[in-house]
């Protein structure tokens, strides 16, 4: 199984899968990433991807493929464009390009040939740019906690991205102390108070999060009160139960990957009988990107 099989398999999803390298050219790694893994969470101060790359001894060329076109290292561009079987495409192109975390490499020998796969893990430019001494934060912060998240991304960290955010009507005053733009966004979800009328009694704080730039959203950051997200119209309503029924009243449901996984295995005898990557192949064909969340 080698690079054209997944050249095949992966132009309906992957359109656009660019890495510049540091120490080699400009390759589209799409044909080679049978594994996408897309993370977007409220609590995370960054979007997130974890990426498989697999070479099983040839290249395009049908050549013995060499070690140095996966010589990948921490901070290096990536580009990424996907577009899922609803038609919803991800952009992170631009200023919404990802960077390298950690790039590893494990082999696997057969009698036959010897098989390599590669596993990358990417965060945002902004997440890596987060660390440099030149980014901290090293002002003084007076006014509303929602204008000090426009000044700490925009002017300290230099992001172009879009940044949203819920006004607050008290004032927090502080010294960045060289400290990192994100430690002060994050400690600054709870010093937001949103306006309400009335006596809002105890209030839940804010979130600080990142989504991903794509069909519906414009990507970027999010400083966003908990008390007028839950004010706002249910839009979906999902259950996590494990199991295949979608009760009344709910939309869909959340499924813990591994464990539908192993109920899967004793449902589908054919698959049991074969060799277990078949069964996770499988499986992963059927939930690919089928579905993109975007808060």
């Amino acid at each position: 199984m080698g690079v054209r099989y997944h050249v095949e398999a992966g132009n309906s999803n992957i359109n656009l899968f660019k890495i510049t390298s540091n120490y080699g050219p400009t390759e589209n790694f799409g044909p080679r990433c049978p594994e996408l893994v897309l993370y977007e969470s409220l609590f995370d101060s960054t979007v997130r991807a974890s990426a498989k790359f697999v070479d099983a001894g040839y290249n395009a060329s049908d050549m013995t493929a060499e070690d140095e076109e996966y010589n990948l290292t921490s901070g290096e561009k990536a580009e990424l464009k996907i577009t899922d079987s609803y038609e919803n495409e991800l952009d992170l192109t631009g200023d919404y390009q990802l960077r390298i975390r950690k790039h590893q490499r494990e082999q696997f020998t057969s009698p036959k040939t010897t098989y390599v796969n590669y596993f990358t893990d990417f965060f945002s430019k902004e997440s890596m740019e987060n660390h440099l001494v030149s980014k901290r934060a090293t002002r003084k912060y007076d006014g509303l906690p929602h204008d000090h998240i426009k000044t700490l991304l925009t002017e300290d960290l230099g992001t172009s991205k879009v940044v949203e955010v819920d006004n607050t009507i008290v004032p927090y005053n502080f010294l960045g102390y060289s400290e990192k733009v994100f430690h002060h966004c994050v400690n600054l979800c709870n010093k937001g108070c949103p306006e309400f009328e009335g006596n809002p009694g105890i209030l839940a704080g804010y979130l600080f999060y990142e989504v991903f730039k794509g069909t519906g959203s414009t990507g970027g950051y999010r400083y966003k009160s908990i008390d007028l997200l839950m004010k706002e119209k249910v839009k979906k309503k999902y259950i996590y139960t494990n199991t295949d029924e979608v009760p009344e009243g709910y939309d869909s449901k959340v499924i813990n990957y591994y464990e539908y996984l192993m109920k899967l295995k004793l449902k589908i005898k054919y698959f049991l009988q074969k060799k277990t990557a078949y069964l996770i192949n499988f499986v992963r064909n059927i939930f690919y990107l089928n579905v993109i969340l975007i808060f």
